[in-house]
């Protein structure tokens, strides 16, 4: 005992020896049971030694957090401090400086997941939670990003700060969050701001003050449209302020203004108490039946029963100005077809002639241009004279004389093209004619001369001297032939012996025998017992010659005898396709596709032998013909539904209730379009009809809704105000924005939600939108460039000022802490070439060396690739380095003309 007691007092002195690498060694000694008795000791140490090594080893063997609590506010030993606090608490010991920032700090690098929950439930800065997030286990990194801190703008901004580089799941969580933040922010403030707008038109609604039944209607139904678009747009405040509240665990604040339309009467007056309402609806149908009529003395009936009822009713009560624009107009209407109609009695319209039949002779060429010219004159003038009504439908013997017109005008066109070639042929018939008697080919120029007679007798002039003295010419070559190729027989002769003797490879021996023989063919028919000598030597001749092709055209005849079968085989695939299909559910696309895609097959089996080829084409067609007529039947049944939809479209003409039959016209479009393929001629004639039966439908809606055009008109006049705002905005000097543009775009949007807009005004706002864009991109582009250069203008300015020695207030911060006197020391062309590197630019000759240099060490570094370095950073680095002579100018000309290469587009 007394030994261990003195080994104890011994290490007691060491802890108080002058030599503090002793003293540490003693602290560090200690054994735990030592360490709990000396703890007194071991506080005085951490607390006034003056050795910090010694302060903080003995910091490290304190058990009573309480008791470090003092050193947390002695700097250089508070983070040891907080170290051993944070992992005193962690073991369970509680303290009252768990909390301080500094134990915090030191807690939050030692995170656990059974220290966690008591984290959360001290830490309040978004920096601590940060971090917290960070070093968290994964699994539990749900209830830290819970924390209220964390999940508005500030903590995410936090979080997304110190999460790059480091922890990518946390950086794209406070992104995603920020984003989502700022949309539901704008999407509040949108439907708030729609909101506001909203009541201003229902006030300025409010107040109009209608003039007759009709428009107080049309007055009560605009606002009922604005109550419903109001109350849509307060369930998107709500919605967007309930979101927002959820997204950022704060109570949202919404504004949301007294309903104007609280206490106003919203409903509909009956329109049946109009006497003019039926009136309009019978006078529309006149309308319809006038444009269809054949009969003008029914219509005339039926108008004037409808005038006296009117003219009775108006006595009483006058009609508001739709009505009496609607009654004005049909009357005008029918005062045209019923003039139309005195004319068409006072006209005379002859017959057309008939067509010209396919063997008509072409000496009657001219007297049937002539005929149907004078027919055209006098027709036309006629059809013009009657100026029928453009939407009326036109009698059946003006639509046959203007079909007659047309196919006349066809037929003019033709035969004028027909003579004008003949006349064409003739002079080249001519001409080649005189080339072949020059060159003595004596039988092509007595087919042309024959030819040539012949175009002058159906009537076509020219060239009559010429024509006559080139057929003396050809008479005379005539008595020479005999004698002129008696020599070129010979030689023929000679030339078809050397192929027997000499024989060439089939295909050269058979085109040149085809030449000697053509040749032979053009010195004309023998005359007289030699020559008819030599006809039956050369044939001999040639028939031997060609012994030497036939083996050759055994092989094409193999060709085409594949050929054949291939055909043969096309037709047996044709008719097992017909035997097979089950034509009821069959589709008839399909079988119209295989039907040309056959004929197409079938043609790419040539040459085929012509006797052995006549019954299988026979089978061809025939297989072909039945094809055809199953898919034709398709069609026609086809053709047959949609004719039905036409007479039902027309049925529905006379319907009553126009929005059902309007329902019901929508139900037939459907059906139309369910129905299979037509052919293409017959469909858009039933589609035109059905089309135009459609349209007058909606007509007759549109002459319901011209009420409601009248209260358009008020929108289309704030529209167009709307739209100079935009002009003018767009059009300025002033500075602009994207909200700016939002704003305007929105109103002109609110005005024509309830108007159909013409092309006119659409392109308008389209380029106004359009220009407004391009200034803002050009605008920023501006102040891009501006706030570019004052970097480059402000660091000249710093630079000045250095050089002479003068005081300057900081243009940006980042020249403060430069003007202090406490800039960088970067190597400025180093930095320069680095520059050059990231924009792809070279650099001057006499830095070559360096700039290999540069590169070197940046690959050693790890640094592959700058692209990703914004020049913010460089210009930062830049700007910092001071202080800078006159001779930094050139660094600086070279150094911010890579960084506006980089960030011009088509640079990096």
């Amino acid at each position: 005992m007394a030994r261990l007691f003195g080994r104890w007092f011994k290490r007691s002195n060491r802890l108080e020896h002058e030599d503090p690498s002793e003293r540490l060694q003693a602290v560090q000694d200690l054994s735990d049971d030592q360490a709990h008795e000396s703890q007194q000791t071991l506080l005085a140490l951490a607390a006034r030694d003056a050795d910090l090594a010694v302060r903080e080893a003995a910091i490290k063997l304190i058990t009573d957090p309480d008791a470090l609590g003092p050193l947390l506010e002695d700097e250089p030993v508070a983070a040891s401090a907080a170290q051993t606090i944070a992992l005193l608490v962690a073991a369970g010991r509680p303290s009252q400086s768990a909390a301080h920032p500094y134990v915090l700090e030191a807690r939050i690098d030692t995170v656990t997941a059974t220290t966690l929950n008591d984290l959360i439930a001290v830490v309040e800065q978004p920096e601590q939670a940060a971090e917290l997030a960070l070093r968290c286990p994964a699994h539990q990194r749900d209830q830290v990003l819970a924390l209220t801190c964390l999940r508005n703008e500030t903590g995410l901004a936090t979080l997304e700060k110190l999460s790059r580089g480091r922890d990518k799941a946390c950086n794209r969580h406070a992104r995603q969050r920020l984003e989502s933040l700022k949309a539901t922010r704008a999407k509040l403030q949108t439907a708030q701001e729609r909101l506001v707008e909203l009541d201003a038109s229902i006030n300025k609604e409010l107040n109009h003050h209608p003039h007759d039944s009709a428009a107080l209607i049309a007055h009560r139904q605009k606002l009922s449209r604005l109550q419903e678009m109001r109350t849509s747009a307060v369930g998107d405040v709500d919605a967007a302020a309930h979101r927002l509240g959820e997204l950022s665990g704060l109570t949202i604040n919404k504004t949301i203004p007294p309903n104007p339309l609280e206490s106003v009467d919203l409903s509909i007056p009956d329109p049946a108490n109009d006497p003019f309402r039926p009136l309009v609806d019978e006078l529309a149908k006149l309308a319809i039946a006038m444009r269809t009529a054949t009969d003008l003395a029914q219509i005339t009936a039926v108008r004037d029963v409808l005038t006296e009822s009117w003219l009775a009713n108006a006595d009483a009560q006058p009609p508001n100005q739709s009505q009496h624009r609607n009654f004005t107009d049909v009357s005008r209407q029918y005062q045209e077809l019923r003039t139309a109609w005195e004319r068409l009695d006072s006209c005379v319209l002859s017959p057309a002639p008939a067509a010209p039949a396919k063997n008509e002779a072409r000496d009657s060429t001219s007297t049937m241009l002539e005929r149907r010219v004078h027919w055209q004159k006098t027709t036309g003038r006629e059809i013009a004279k009657l100026a029928w009504p453009k939407d009326h439908q036109k009698p059946a013997i003006l639509e046959l004389a203007i079909a007659d017109e047309a196919r006349v005008a066809q037929e003019i066109r033709q035969l004028r093209e027909q003579q004008k070639a003949l006349a064409g042929t003739l002079v080249q018939q001519v001409e080649h004619l005189k080339e072949n008697i020059n060159q003595g080919k004596i039988n092509d120029a007595k087919d042309l001369l024959r030819n040539i007679r012949h175009l002058q007798k159906s009537g076509i002039p020219g060239e009559e001297h010429e024509i006559n003295a080139l057929a003396a010419r050809l008479n005379e070559l005539k008595d020479w032939q005999s004698f002129a190729t008696h020599p070129k027989r010979d030689e023929l002769l000679r030339a078809v012996t050397g192929l027997v003797d000499h024989p060439l490879a089939p295909p050269d021996q058979a085109d040149r025998l085809k030449e000697i023989r053509l040749a032979w063919d053009q010195l004309g028919l023998p005359n007289g017992p030699e020559e008819l000598r030599e006809q039956s030597e050369f044939d001999a001749l040639a028939d031997k010659a060609f012994s030497t092709c036939r083996a050759y055209y055994d092989a094409q005849t193999q060709v085409r005898e594949a050929n054949l079968g291939g055909r043969k085989a096309l037709c047996e695939h044709l008719q097992s396709y017909l035997e097979e299909t089950d034509w009821a559910t069959a589709d008839m696309q399909a079988a119209d596709t295989i039907m040309r895609q056959a004929r197409q097959e079938w043609r790419t089996y040539h040459p085929c032998e012509r006797r052995a080829l006549k019954p299988v084409e026979q089978r061809f067609e025939a297989l072909q013909a039945k094809l055809h007529a199953k898919v034709k039947s398709a069609w026609e049944n086809n053709i047959a539904q949609k004719r039905a939809i036409v007479d039902q479209a027309k049925a529905l003409l006379d319907h009553d209730d126009i929005q059902d039959a309007i329902n019901s016209a929508k139900a037939l479009q459907n059906a139309w379009r369910d129905v299979g393929s037509t052919p293409r001629g017959i469909d858009q004639r039933l589609w035109r009809e059905f089309r135009k039966l459609i349209d007058d439908l909606f007509n007759r809606r549109s002459e319901q809704n011209k009420a409601d055009n009248e209260a358009r008109k008020e929108h289309r006049k704030a529209l167009e105000a709307r739209v100079e705002d935009l002009e003018l905005a767009a059009g300025s000097d002033a500075d602009i924005s994207d909200k700016g543009l939002k704003a305007l775009s929105q109103a002109i949007d609110d005005v024509c939600a309830d108007l159909s807009l013409d092309r006119q005004i659409v392109e308008r706002i389209k380029s106004a939108e359009e220009n407004y864009a391009r200034r803002i991109v050009k605008q920023k582009a501006v102040k891009a460039e501006q706030a570019f250069l004052a970097y480059r203008d402000w660091d000249i300015a710093v630079s000045e000022a250095e050089q002479n020695a003068q005081s300057l207030e900081a243009p940006h911060p980042m020249f403060v802490q430069r003007l202090q006197g406490q800039s960088n020391s970067e190597d400025l062309t180093r930095l320069t070439i680095e520059a050059e590197i990231a924009a792809d630019l070279s650099s001057p000759e006499t830095v070559k060396g360096e700039r290999m240099a540069l590169q070197i060490d940046l690959m050693n570094r790890g640094v592959r690739n700058l692209d990703d370095v914004p020049n913010e950073e460089f210009i930062a680095r830049w700007c910092g380095c001071g202080p800078k002579d006159a001779g930094a100018a050139e660094l600086r000309e070279r150094f911010f003309h890579a960084l506006d290469k980089r960030r011009k587009p088509g640079g990096k």
